[in-house]
């Protein structure tokens, strides 16, 4: 018996659909084995698609609605944590620039003493470069 033959003969006693053919199960079972994690060169090699060719593979593969199930959850995770860090201040409302004079002496005159450099750093012509 030929190959289509038996092809027919097994999907007929199975009751399965005259439109279910061996290209059918090809494509359905290269997903299936993507899907629970068998290694592309694997089903590759399976297939009898020539090393390292997995193009050839890839044609065979079907994306499944939750294939970026994974990677939608950890960037939702990461825009959270964002999210997170974003509702923080990001400015020290307390420190001053080193251009801002101090008044607080006790004398009651103003201290000409630079306070602390937030952000930058005075360079050897006198400009200022980012820290």
């Amino acid at each position: 018996m030929k190959i289509n033959g038996a092809w027919r003969a097994a999907r007929e006693a199975a009751g399965l659909s005259p439109e279910i053919v061996p290209y059918t199960v090809r494509h359905t079972m290269a997903t299936e084995l993507i899907t629970r994690g068998v290694p592309e060169i694997e089903v590759a090699s399976l297939m009898g698609h020539a090393m390292p060719n997995l193009r050839t593979t890839g044609r065979y593969v079907h994306v499944r609605p939750d294939f970026l199930a994974n990677a939608r959850q950890a960037i939702e995770e990461v825009a959270s944590a964002i999210d997170r860090v974003a509702a923080r201040s990001m400015v020290n409302l307390n420190l001053r620039a080193n251009s801002v004079l101090d008044s607080t002496a006790k004398d009651g005159s103003p201290m000409h003493k630079p306070q602390k450099t937030v952000g930058f750093l005075p360079d050897k012509d006198g400009g200022r470069n980012r820290d």
